[in-house]
C-alpha cells in the first residue's frame, strides 16, 4: 500500500527558475490526509461452517434473503446418521418395555416370589405345629429340626428372588437411562446435518450447490447483520498518524463520483497478517442509500488542516529554503 498525503490545493508550475522571475505569494487552506484503501462489512457477520461431512441435500436459502436466528438454511445427506438415531430410539424403546412390570422378566420373577412364598407360608405353619408338637414329645426332634430347616430355606428363597426383582428393576432402570443418553446423543449428531442461521441478517454469499459435497470445516455461507461499516487498510508507516474521531472522506467503487464523510471508530491493535495492514475502521455521518456488503472503497483521512496558509510555488525556492524580496535585495527564509 502506498501512502499519500494529499494537499488540497494545486501550485501551478513553473516551466523554469529564470533570472529575475518574480511571483505573489498567496494564502490558502491545507489539507494533509493519508490514504487508505477498503471495503464495507456488516457489523456483525460470521460464515456458516459445516460441523460434519456429507452431500449438501439442500438448501432453504439463496443470496439476498432475509433469515433469523435459528432459521434452517442447509441440510446435508445424513443416511447412516439417521439410522444410528433409530437404532437409538429403537434400544430405548426396548429398556422401556423391559423397566415395565409387565415385562417377561419381571412377571417370572413375581410368579415364582409368589410360589416362594406359599411355600414358605405352609413351612411356617409345618414349622409352628411341630415346634408345639415337640414340647410334649409327640414327634420326635429330628423332625422338629428337618421343619425348621425347611421353613428357613424357603425364607431364604423368598429373599433371594426379591433381591433378584430388584436387581433386574434396577438394571432396567439403568438400561432405559443409558439408552435414553445414547438417542439424544445420536440426536445432537444428527442436527449437525442441518445448519441453522446464529442470528437475524441477511445471506450475503452461498458457497455450495446442491448436490456438491461439503466437508468438515467447509464454509457454506456468509451471513451479515447490522449496519454496514467502513474498514480499512492502512499501511504501517502510516498507523501512528491515525487517531479516533478523525473525518475520512470515503469514494465507494459504485459510484466514484460522490465523496462520503466518514469518522474513525476503531483502530484495531494488532497488524492484520491476513490483510497484511493495519484494520481501522470508520463510520458513515451520514450513510449513503444501497449500501452492499463487500464494496470496494478508497478514503482519505484527514490527519491535519491549516487554516489560511502562506503558499508559494516550491521552484523559486533558493539554497537555505529563501526566497528574493523584490525591492530590498534581500533573501528571506
Amino acid at each position: 500500500m502506498k501512502k499519500y498525503h494529499l494537499l488540497l490545493f494545486v501550485l501551478f508550475c513553473l516551466s523554469a527558475c529564470q533570472s529575475g522571475e518574480e511571483t505573489k505569494a498567496f494564502r490558502k487552506d491545507i489539507v494533509d490526509a493519508i490514504f487508505a484503501s477498503g471495503y464495507l462489512i456488516a457489523d456483525e457477520q460470521y460464515f456458516v461452517t459445516s460441523t460434519s461431512e456429507g452431500y449438501l441435500q439442500k438448501s432453504f436459502v439463496k443470496e439476498g434473503d432475509t433469515v433469523h436466528k435459528g432459521q434452517i438454511l442447509f441440510t446435508l445427506a445424513n443416511e447412516i446418521s439417521q439410522t444410528q438415531v433409530q437404532n437409538a430410539q429403537e434400544n430405548y424403546r426396548f429398556a422401556l418395555e423391559n423397566s415395565n412390570s409387565s415385562a417377561p422378566a419381571i412377571q417370572q420373577i413375581l410368579l415364582q416370589i409368589a410360589q416362594a412364598q406359599e411355600v414358605a407360608r405352609v413351612d411356617s405353619v409345618n414349622y409352628a405345629r411341630y415346634a408345639n408338637l415337640v414340647k410334649t414329645n409327640a414327634v420326635a426332634r429330628a423332625d422338629y429340626e428337618k421343619a425348621a430347616l425347611a421353613y428357613q430355606n424357603s425364607q431364604n428363597q423368598v429373599r433371594i428372588l426379591q433381591k433378584n426383582l430388584a436387581d433386574l428393576q434396577r438394571n432396567a432402570a439403568l438400561q432405559v437411562a443409558n439408552t435414553q443418553a445414547q438417542v439424544s446423543i445420536e440426536s445432537q449428531n444428527n442436527q449437525y446435518y442441518t445448519l441453522t442461521s446464529e442470528l437475524d441478517g441477511q445471506v450475503l454469499q452461498i458457497m455450495k450447490n446442491n448436490g456438491e459435497l461439503v466437508r468438515k470445516g467447509e464454509t457454506l455461507s456468509e451471513i451479515g447483520a447490522g449496519k454496514l461499516i467502513i474498514r480499512l487498510l492502512v499501511a504501517e508507516e502510516d498507523i501512528n498518524r491515525i487517531q479516533l474521531g478523525q473525518i475520512a472522506f470515503v469514494a465507494l467503487n459504485t459510484d466514484k463520483n460522490a465523496t462520503h464523510k466518514a469518522k474513525i471508530s476503531r483502530i484495531y491493535p494488532a497488524f492484520d497478517n491476513k490483510e497484511q495492514a493495519f484494520v481501522v475502521e470508520a463510520l458513515f455521518v451520514d450513510s449513503p442509500k444501497n449500501l452492499k456488503s463487500g464494496t470496494q472503497l478508497q478514503a482519505n483521512i484527514i490527519i491535519a488542516e491549516k487554516k489560511n496558509a502562506l503558499l508559494m510555488p516550491a521552484q523559486l525556492l533558493q539554497r537555505g529554503d529563501s526566497v528574493q524580496i523584490k525591492g530590498s535585495g534581500k533573501k528571506r527564509r
